[in-house]
């Protein structure tokens, strides 16, 4: 990437009012300590020219402003030699840098499957972190999650299930992340939208206490309110994340469609915990959203063509509108002050920048960064 040439972000993760990181299009990770102005490339190096890791969001984790792990799908790890990677067969690679990007160090995993997709990955400090990811193998999903308690050096096998050889719950199910609480606490989501059509009788999201080594189905409250046309029809629900905002603090979303006649309208609802799970509050969801803590969050509404940015206080209970805008986005705040947004309208995308909780907002034009 040449200095000075504009970037177009997919994915940020800001640690704090100046210092994050970035993707661009999957092809390179980036880490800006301006605010989002300029952005250096730290895309970490890799040998083997006959498969170019792809980045996506799911599988990087920032920790802090320096601390971050990222891995890819299909990335096997190798033996480098004079510039030449010797592929180690049933080996991933893990790659994590303590200098803000500077430096990484490759980190192996194993065994891993050929051909692997990573859908989660988190850490809780410098030591403790999951990795997840699901292998298709014919008509069979195949599931792996493993467990590092040094940083990433060594990463051990926790679970390892098939979808065709333990159907029981939630197995026969795609999941679609996980998160932990704590070292034993851990919350996964998944998706019924693989299997047959049915009328919805509950909500599960399923919970760990072992450290992800065996997981119970969990009970949500039905959606307040629920559209009556769920009372009548046949529906399909994919719990689509599953995030851990504070230990005590949880946000899991839903999609669903409903067969109503010929046609299949589709409903999104957002579920927000204070805490740890005991009691939810749950709303439609027409648009994105963001907590920072229990109680302080934003989301987004479509209103004749424009959006409405509201805030809550109190955990999503009461919401009041603070900004009508002409984009809508993935939002991303820091505190209740400073946020970012990577917004898009039919005139185009941007990265945009309040600093004064989402009331105002400016355009950046952000630009690769020299060394």
């Amino acid at each position: 990437m040449r200095v000075g040439d504009p970037i177009y972000l997919t994915s940020i993760r800001m640690s704090d009012e100046q210092n994050g990181w970035g993707i661009d299009g999957g092809d390179h990770i980036l880490h800006t300590r301006d605010g989002g102005h300029s952005w250096r490339d730290i895309t970490p190096y890799y040998p083997y020219h006959y498969d170019k890791p792809t980045f996506f969001a799911n599988a990087f984790f920032a920790l802090d402003a320096n601390t971050a792990w990222v891995t890819a799908p299909a990335t096997m790890a190798c033996i480098v030699q004079n510039l030449n990677c010797t592929v180690i067969p049933n080996t991933g690679v893990v790659w994590h840098t303590t200098d803000g990007g500077q430096n990484w160090q490759g980190q192996f995993v194993t065994p891993l499957t050929q051909g692997y997709t990573p859908i989660s990955m988190q850490f809780l400090d410098a030591q403790t972190g999951w990795l997840l990811t699901f292998t298709i193998l014919g008509v069979d999903l195949r599931y792996q999650l493993y467990q590092t308690s040094s940083g990433g050096t060594n990463w051990s096998q926790v679970w390892d299930i098939s979808s065709r050889t333990t159907p029981e719950d939630p197995h026969e199910k795609n999941i679609t992340a996980i998160a932990f609480q704590d070292s034993q606490t851990g919350w996964m989501s998944t998706s019924e939208i693989c299997c047959e059509a049915h009328i919805i009788k509950e909500w599960n999201i399923y919970r760990s206490t072992d450290a992800g080594s065996t997981w119970e189905a969990f009970s949500l409250p039905a959606p307040d309110p629920l559209p009556e046309t769920f009372l009548h029809n046949t529906a399909q629900c994919a719990v689509q994340d599953v995030k851990v905002i504070s230990p005590d603090s949880l946000d899991t979303s839903i999609y669903c469609y409903v067969y109503e006649g010929l046609s299949k309208p589709e409903f999104y609802f957002h579920y927000h915990s204070v805490d740890g799970g005991k009691h939810w509050v749950s709303f439609q969801k027409t648009g994105d959203v963001q907590f920072i803590d229990a109680m302080i969050g934003w989301k987004m509404r479509p209103d004749e063509g424009a959006y409405d940015i509201e805030r809550t206080e109190d955990g999503g209970v009461t919401w009041r509108t603070i900004k009508t805008v002409q984009w809508s986005g993935s939002l991303h705040f820091v505190n209740k002050f400073v946020g970012w947004a990577l917004a898009g309208s039919n005139e185009g995308s941007a990265l945009v920048h309040t600093v004064d909780g989402g009331r105002t907002w400016e355009v950046l034009s952000p630009v690769v960064a020299g060394n």
